[in-house]
């Protein structure tokens, strides 16, 4: 079955909801009256030539640069306490060799091939490469350490699993493309260090064919890759470090997080704050002093308070503060503007960690009450999102590190009367969701499920939903969230003759069923409330009350979905 038409199987798939067929008549010939306030004539238009047309777009599209331009700015001042960083980007790799123990990676007459960081590449399906590099902390943050500071390693994402080794000492593991992590190395550290990341990839849960398919949680749209024997790669699963590394040397008490809720209503916001202890002891008596400020304009504060933190415990913790806010601006698509979340963690007068944070003051809701449901709502106005997929030109332009062509993609994208991206079936990186905010435009964040989703996958797919709202809750452009695809509908069947017991049979018995794949959505819901309760989660295509649904559920042996 390699040359099974997937999409065609979609396209065919009965609705879980119809139990017959029937026959959609068109309207009424008349049941629209146009009439005419008079007669217009419109002047033919002219036709341009292709010279003409690349002038008028040049034109159009450097008056977009000059509009927006302002909105790139930040007036913001540095403020104290934050990370140190060093950025680690030459590696090289080498795919694992299938019969290799981790002990042989650094087996003489291996053959290495020299990378730059980010790397992405293929094959799809299952098989591990190293990355290896060798580093050595600045002589500066010798001192630091001594008096009490970590050194940590940070990642932006690996594709797909990463495990990390400091020194051949396993730090840590992480699974799932997009969310960033790190790992405190300080006790492993040398003189000089050798860090191998051990990368992983697997089969889709989307699958190839009939019957292969895997645990990676992945849907169909990536950076891409260049093959030199197939050529370009767009929806095939590869694999790789696909974000930055870096060594950031951090405080023992540290600010991770900041996450600006403004509550439009009654002219307030909540503000959650991460806070990492690296110790393995409480510590107690610190104050949190939290300033917002206007970022792309000149402006006074909007906000401002001290906070006292009565105690700090080992590992995560998130602290809850609300502000008053005073005579802000609103952010809207055209005019995007922004403020930057200010919070210092101080002991006794002296700022032990610092972190800032670019935010803005918006509500985006679906009305969930109206006739017909789903009406858009922005900052209190009715919104239509007018816009198109995003299929990896943008996440090209954050790896080649192409700033100025990732800032006209968007304009162009605002040129053609577009307000809103959905980048298709994944999260991508933080630079992108940066520049949607300041350029004023929403988006539409996927987790990256196609169709379904593996058995033994449930858990750690809400991990990753989790993940996904935290990486994107912190950005004003983020209008919404989804979590699949064009679900399947795979469900049991006494008829062995049916499709159904064909379907279940080459996925049921791996992926969940329709009923459990609901349960699915309830617990993805509950996740992303968790991280942040303003969010209305969409799920995608689910066109129809699923009450509806289950009033005609039959519970015997062939169960719909």
């Amino acid at each position: 079955m390699e040359n099974q038409d997937f999409f065609l199987e979609i396209a065919k798939t009965k609705h879980p909801i119809d139990s017959t067929d029937r026959e959609i008549l068109p309207l009424p010939e008349n049941s629209h009256v146009l009439r005419r306030s008079g007669t217009y004539f419109l002047k033919p238009k002219k036709e341009e030539s292709f010279e003409e047309q690349k002038q008028r777009f040049a034109r159009e599209l450097e008056a977009m640069r000059k509009k927006y331009r302002p909105f790139l700015a930040n007036y913001c001042k540095e403020i104290s306490g934050e990370a140190q960083t060093e950025e680690l980007k030459e590696f090289r790799f080498r795919y694992m060799e299938e019969d290799e123990c981790f002990t042989d990676r650094n087996h003489p007459g291996k053959e290495w091939e020299t990378v730059t960081v980010p790397d992405y590449r293929g094959p799809e399906g299952r098989w591990s490469g190293y990355y290896q590099t060798t580093f050595s902390c600045p002589g500066e943050w010798k001192t630091e350490v001594s008096g009490g500071k970590r050194v940590v390693l940070w990642f932006q994402s690996v594709d797909y699993i990463g495990e990390v080794y400091v020194n051949g000492n396993f730090v840590g593991s992480h699974e799932g493309f997009f969310a960033p992590f790190s790992f405190d190395v300080t006790r492993y550290l040398k003189e000089e260090n050798e860090l191998t990341i051990l990368c992983k990839n697997d089969v889709s849960i989307l699958g190839k064919g009939e019957f292969l398919d895997g645990d990676k949680i992945y849907a169909a749209t990536g950076p891409g890759w260049d093959d030199p024997e197939i050529g370009w790669h767009h929806c095939p699963a590869g694999a790789g470090l696909l974000g930055k590394v870096r060594l950031e040397l951090r405080p023992e008490l540290f600010i991770e997080d900041i996450f600006v809720r403004p509550d439009l209503e009654n002219g307030t916001a909540e503000l959650r704050i991460g806070v990492y202890n690296y110790r393995n002891d409480v510590v107690q008596d610190f104050s949190m002093d939290i300033t917002i400020v206007p970022e792309n304009f000149e402006g006074t504060e909007i906000g401002e308070g001290t906070f006292p933190i009565k105690a700090v415990g080992p590992g995560k913790n998130e602290y809850r503060h609300f502000l008053k806010l005073s005579d802000y601006r609103l952010w809207e698509p055209e005019t995007p503007w922004l403020y930057q979340a200010q919070v210092l963690l101080k002991k006794e007068d002296v700022v032990v960690s610092g972190r800032k944070q670019t935010c803005g003051m918006k509500r985006f809701a679906s009305d969930e009450t109206s006739t017909p449901k789903g009406k858009f709502f922005l900052n209190g106005k009715p919104a239509m999102l007018r816009g198109a997929n995003e299929m990896g030109h943008l996440q090209q332009c954050v790896m080649k590190e192409d700033w100025d062509q990732l800032v006209d993609d968007i304009l162009i994208a605002k040129m053609c009367h577009m307000n809103y991206y959905r980048m298709t079936q994944r999260p991508v990186q933080e630079e992108i969701y940066d520049y949607f905010d300041h350029l004023g435009m929403m988006h539409q964040c996927d987790l990256p499920l196609f169709s379904f989703l593996r058995r033994p996958q449930f858990s750690e797919a809400v991990r990753q939903v989790g993940e996904m709202e935290h990486l994107v809750r912190r950005h004003v452009s983020t209008a919404m969230v989804t979590f699949i695809n064009e679900p399947m509908c795979i469900r049991r069947t006494s008829d062995p003759n049916s499709k159904f017991s064909r379907r279940y049979d080459a996925k049921g018995h791996r992926n969940l069923l329709r009923d459990e794949l609901e349960a699915f959505f309830a617990a993805a819901r509950k996740a992303v409330y968790v991280e942040n309760p303003d969010r209305k989660a969409v799920i995608r295509p689910l066109r129809r009350a699923v009450a509806r649904r289950k009033a005609s559920r039959r519970h015997d042996n062939a169960t719909y979905c």
